[in-house]
């Protein structure tokens, strides 16, 4: 479908930009998981970002934790920070497919060098 291949194409040039790469691979969600070593993927946030420097910092209210790209449990109440400008540079990758949220239809995206702290 065109608008699929749209779609896919400017996220892609927003993936290079952002990482300031000549390529990046949009793969299936699948395969995105499988690289994953250690992880945490978030369902629901609760928290605050600064709309100026980018910080944030909340809750992981829905989650899962992700091991040698497996997801091994739920998780929840874990506390997540890191900069929105920060994780734009360190997109590792998007997935094919996509999740309505609100009213936006968005990618899986991985993200390196997040903070995550549990008990």
């Amino acid at each position: 479908m065109y608008v699929q291949k749209v779609f896919a194409d400017d996220l892609r040039k927003v993936l290079e930009h952002a990482r300031g790469a000549s390529y990046a691979e949009i793969r299936y969600h699948s395969r995105l998981l499988s690289e994953i070593k250690k992880g945490v993927m978030i369902n629901r946030f609760s928290g605050n970002v600064n709309p100026v420097n980018g910080d944030f910092s909340g809750v992981v209210k829905g989650g899962h934790l992700i091991k040698n790209g497996s997801v091994v449990c739920p998780v929840k109440e874990v506390m997540v920070a890191g900069n929105v400008f920060d994780s734009l540079k360190n997109i590792s990758g998007l997935s094919r497919e996509r999740k309505k949220i609100f009213d936006s239809f968005l990618p899986y995206i991985a993200v390196e060098g997040i903070s995550f702290t549990g008990g």
